[in-house]
């Protein structure tokens, strides 16, 4: 479907296997709320992407495939609402981007933010958030690979939440004014580019490939029940100033 303004979606279904792909040209995509929100089973696909530069995709309620692929671009910002705002794939990839048309706004052109009790579980998929502007995580699960990139902002954790946010393997995180997370991950690999700290709380044993300020700034990393091994070969720990 092909849409030429803004769009709010009670319900998009395939009960047999097969995509579901929803372009807005020229608005805001809406999963509107209480509704039955996006479904796909099997391996289908779900694509939605919100063309413009004020355009925005909104989640208020549950994208789910059984097992494809769930990718959301909208050239603005991406906003997670609350507890029914869910994606779910049991191994299809999830990829979310904010600021998908990468105009010359740095630092406002589009931030991804994920309210208080919403979840994305790519089963065993890889999870890939990127944004221009900060990137508010709530809860990242996956047996596979997490990356998370901020062009110009932060990437920090939902301030009502204070357990476990990122679960994966290796978690690639990339941010501009700093990183704050709480992380059950193998390995470790991030990088801060212009101010802010890094501040990673762990939950077990972990594997740092990399640990890297550009600019002055601390580094913490904490394993609450668990060992940290820095990773013979990899970039090791770095802070400057």
């Amino acid at each position: 479907i092909t849409e030429t303004n803004d769009i709010t979606v009670n319900r998009l279904e395939q009960q047999i296997a097969g995509n579901i792909s929803l372009t807005s040209s020229a608005g805001s995509i809406t999963i509107a709320s209480g509704q039955s929100g996006v479904t796909a089973v099997d391996t289908g696909a779900i694509t939605l992407d919100a063309i413009g530069s004020t355009s925005d995709i909104n989640v208020n309620y549950t994208i789910t495939s059984a097992s494809g692929a769930i990718t959301l671009t909208a050239d603005d910002d991406v906003i997670f609402t609350g507890t029914s705002s869910d994606i779910t794939s049991a191994s299809g990839a999830v990829s979310i981007t904010a600021d998908a048309d990468v105009t010359s706004d740095a630092g406002t052109g589009g931030a991804l933010t994920m309210a208080d009790g919403s979840v994305i579980n790519a089963g065993s998929g890889a999870i890939t958030l990127n944004a221009d502007e900060t990137i508010t995580v709530e809860t990242l699960t996956t047996s596979g690979n997490v990356t998370i990139n901020s062009v110009s902002g932060a990437l920090v954790k939902q301030a009502l939440d204070t357990g476990v946010l990122v679960t994966g393997a290796t978690l690639d995180l990339d941010a501009k004014t700093g990183i704050s997370l709480n992380t059950t991950a193998t390995t470790l690999d991030a990088l801060n580019a212009t101010s802010g700290n890094i501040d990673i709380t762990e939950t077990n044993d972990v594997a740092v490939n990399r640990l890297a300020q550009s600019t002055a700034g601390n580094i913490s990393l904490t394993s609450s029940a668990g060992s940290i091994t820095i990773a013979s070969g990899q970039s090791g720990v770095t802070a400057v100033d």
